[in-house]
């Protein structure tokens, strides 16, 4: 993800993402969002609702550990989980799978191998 979006996203959610600034041996977040941009607003709304999940539930302390692509898929590891964030993060990552990584044009069911805005080939 870009500089500017990246930290919008900071700004947005400090706390959900905390651990840019610790060292790569306690969160890859130190890489920052290892994806294109188009999934920006699939990754904002994932935050802010993470983030409403830990008001209403103040005894869980949830950090982004990494936030990254592999194989066209979003990856999102949190440092604990449990049946409610999981279930939030699934809804992202099915809503990702519809969506290009790169321009966040919607991918169309016709064209299966559609990766990263382009065929296969």
């Amino acid at each position: 993800m870009n500089a500017a979006l990246t930290e919008k996203m900071y700004r947005a959610f400090p706390y959900l993402y905390r651990g840019r600034t610790k060292p790569q041996d306690e969160s890859a977040m130190c890489y920052g969002f290892e994806c294109g941009d188009g999934w920006y607003q699939i990754l904002y709304d994932l935050s802010q609702e993470l983030t409403g999940h830990m008001l209403l539930h103040p005894f869980l302390d949830l950090e982004l550990m990494q936030v990254k692509s592999k194989f066209g898929t979003l990856r999102f590891h949190l440092n604990y989980s449990d049946s409610s964030t999981e279930e939030i993060i699934s809804r992202a990552r099915r809503r990702a799978d519809l969506v290009c990584e790169v321009n966040s044009k919607t991918k169309h069911a016709s064209d299966p191998l559609k990766y990263k805005g382009e065929k296969l080939k």
